[in-house]
Formats: structure tokens, C-alpha cells, sequence
């Protein structure tokens, strides 16, 4: 098994990224952009954690736009989400989801922690919301825990544990 941690959109606070990490100790730390320098700080301090991200719509493209990697048998397909319009729905990025061959869509973007299922109860997307808090939503992210095949993703209010 395999814990996951999906972040997104830190929008320049880097000291929030460090403590969630900190505190939760992940193998995964998966960032859907808009916050590239954050995470490259943070990847620099947990050498042992492995990170994939992407920019962002706010970023200046120092990672891809997007990626797809496997993590405990599950193929990922990691976005902003900004070029597939997720402000305005998913099937766009549900779309070139599959079209990579992938099982899970991970996104940011919206400021909206969301865990997507299809009719059949199966996440397909997943979003962290954002990890900076603002003046109208908490911060969020996603802890989840891949085995075999399996994700289990639960929506975290970051205030609560750092």
C-alpha cells in the first residue's frame, strides 16, 4: 500500500506545503500546479518522498503541462485542468483521461476539493482543492491510499492538522 497525498494551488505559500508533508509523510506527493515554486522547495526537502507535478495556469512552465505515471497498478493523468475548461465541467478531462489510458484524473484549478465516481461507485477524478486558505474557502488537499488496484481518497481541512 501506498500513501498518497494530492495538492494543489499554494499560489506562493510553500510553508503550508512543507508542514502537510511533514505532518502526513507520504511515499506520493502528486501537485496539480500553481504554486511550481512551492513545490520544487518542498520536494527539496523530502528527498525521500517522490513527487510528480505540473504547472499551472499561474505558473511559468517550469513543469509539464501534464503527466501520467503509474502508482500500486493504477495509471494517473495529472493536470491544472485549466486547458480541459474544469470550471465548466469535467468531460473534457474525463476525455483525454482515457484517451492517455489512464484510471484516475488529478486536477486542480477550481479551489474545489472534489472526489468524482462514475455510476459504478469508482473514483475517475480527483481534486485537492486548493492548500491556501482564502478569504472564502478552507484549505484542502487529499490524502489516499493506493493498493493493488484499489484508491481510497479522503478530502482533508489542512487548518485541522497543522
Amino acid at each position: 500500500m501506498k500513501n498518497i497525498l494530492i495538492l494543489s494551488d499554494s499560489h506562493g505559500n510553500g510553508d503550508t506545503l512543507v508542514k502537510i508533508i511533514g505532518t502526513k509523510k507520504p511515499d506520493f506527493v502528486l501537485f496539480a500546479g500553481d504554486g511550481e515554486r512551492d513545490i520544487a522547495q518542498a520536494a527539496s526537502l523530502f528527498p525521500q518522498v517522490i513527487f510528480h507535478a505540473v504547472s499551472g495556469n499561474n505558473d511559468r512552465g517550469f513543469y509539464p503541462f501534464f503527466l501520467t505515471f503509474e502508482i500500486e497498478g493504477l495509471r494517473f493523468f495529472l493536470t491544472h485542468g485549466h486547458q480541459f475548461r474544469v470550471k465548466s465541467g469535467l468531460s473534457e478531462l474525463l476525455a483525454q483521461t482515457k484517451k492517455q489510458g489512464c484510471d484516475i484524473a488529478v486536477f486542480g484549478h477550481t479551489h474545489r476539493a472534489a472526489v468524482i465516481k462514475d455510476d459504478r461507485g469508482k473514483v475517475v477524478a480527483v481534486n485537492g482543492g486548493s492548500c491556501s486558505p482564502s478569504r472564502f474557502r478552507e484549505a484542502t488537499c487529499i490524502e489516499a491510499a493506493a493498493d493493488r488496484g484499489e484508491f481510497c481518497p479522503v478530502i482533508l481541512q489542512i487548518g485541522a492538522m497543522i
